[in-house]
């Protein structure tokens, strides 16, 4: 005869379930937020960040995104630190940065750039990295540079403004390859120059964050790319090569 009890305690299982997540309405809200720390020789290896009066330390990797962080539904800003005690309650964040992030967003990259002014200030860029948005198999453009920047990733044509940063839907509609054509033209220039030549790869589980950076004595700018993926996913395997100078 078969078994009732087990229906029923599929029914609890299921029910149970459903009271913790309506108990707890951050498990819908949680926003995930990564943190991208681009600048050279940073005091710390950990960056505290600011949210509904919580201070979380959040643990940096070099030149790659860092672990997870999940906050409830942001309520429109958070405040970014070196320090801790530099978020305190009631003290005005002078060395901190802030940035709003809008209540749709469900996953946020925070960029971390050096600061113009040195001091050890920086500032921040967010992206709206919602799967949405920036689907798996996106690039993610920033051109850091006071070139022009023009070309083709797979099927998309890009052009970029300096000083600009842009998200190019998934270059190709198939995962694998796709090719790389990017040129830079210099301010007050008409002359295109090779600035990146070969192939990238469209990963199932990844997005690309793509930098082109002032590279001082040399005729083109620096092109890096990072490979933002699922914990359970593989980082993209690049063959692109960027282009000498001539």
């Amino acid at each position: 005869m078969k078994n009732l009890n087990e229906p029923l305690k599929f029914l609890h299982a299921i029910a149970g379930l459903l009271s913790v997540l309506l108990l707890c309405p951050d498990a819908w809200a949680a926003t995930e937020v990564r943190v991208l720390d681009l600048r050279d020789g940073a005091a710390s290896n950990t960056i505290y960040i600011r949210h509904a009066g919580t201070v979380t330390p959040v643990k940096l990797a070099k030149m790659n995104l860092s672990d997870s962080l999940r906050i409830a539904e942001p309520d429109g800003k958070i405040s970014v630190a070196d320090l801790p005690e530099q978020l305190r309650d009631g003290r005005p964040p002078s060395e901190a940065c802030q940035v709003a992030l809008d209540t749709e967003w469900r996953r946020v990259v925070l960029i971390v750039f050096p600061g113009s002014t040195g001091g050890g200030l920086f500032r921040i860029h967010a992206i709206n990295a919602s799967p949405e948005v920036f689907p798996k198999g996106g690039v993610h453009l920033a051109n850091l540079t006071n070139f022009r920047v023009i070309g083709r990733l797979g099927s998309r044509t890009i052009q970029m403004e300096p000083a600009s940063m842009g998200l190019v839907q998934p270059p190709n509609e198939q995962v694998g390859d796709y090719p790389v054509m990017i040129d830079c033209v210099a301010k007050g220039s008409q002359e295109r120059r090779p600035l990146l030549r070969g192939t990238w790869r469209r990963e199932p589980d990844a997005r690309q964050l793509v930098f082109i950076v002032p590279a001082p004595g040399r005729t083109v700018p620096r092109v890096f790319s990072i490979p933002d993926f699922d914990p359970a996913g593989v980082p993209p395997i690049s063959n692109s090569k960027q282009t000498t100078d001539p």
